[in-house]
C-alpha cells in the first residue's frame, strides 16, 4: 500500500517520511500487539492507497506484519 499524499498538505512533508514519529510508531505497536487492532485501515477501492491509518501501518510493519485488514472506500 502507498501513503496518500494528500496528507502531506495537512500534517507537513515530514508526515510522509519514516524516521519521524518512531516512539509513537514503537508505542502504537506495543497497544496493537497487548490488544488488538480494533479498525481495518481505509483504503481507496482500489485497496492501494491508504485512506488514513497511516501510523497503524507503520507500527504493524515495525511489529514485523506484512499484512492488515483493510476497508475498501
Amino acid at each position: 500500500m502507498k501513503k496518500n499524499k494528500l496528507n502531506a498538505a495537512v500534517y507537513g512533508k515530514e508526515y510522509l517520511e519514516r524516521k519521524k514519529g518512531i516512539e509513537y510508531v514503537e508505542s502504537l505497536w506495543l497497544s496493537i500487539d497487548e490488544n488488538g487492532m480494533d479498525t481495518a485501515l481505509p483504503t481507496t477501492k482500489d485497496g492501494l492507497t491508504l485512506i488514513g491509518g497511516h501510523h497503524r501501518k507503520a507500527a504493524l510493519l515495525f511489529g514485523g506484519h506484512t499484512h492488515a485488514p483493510i476497508i475498501k472506500y
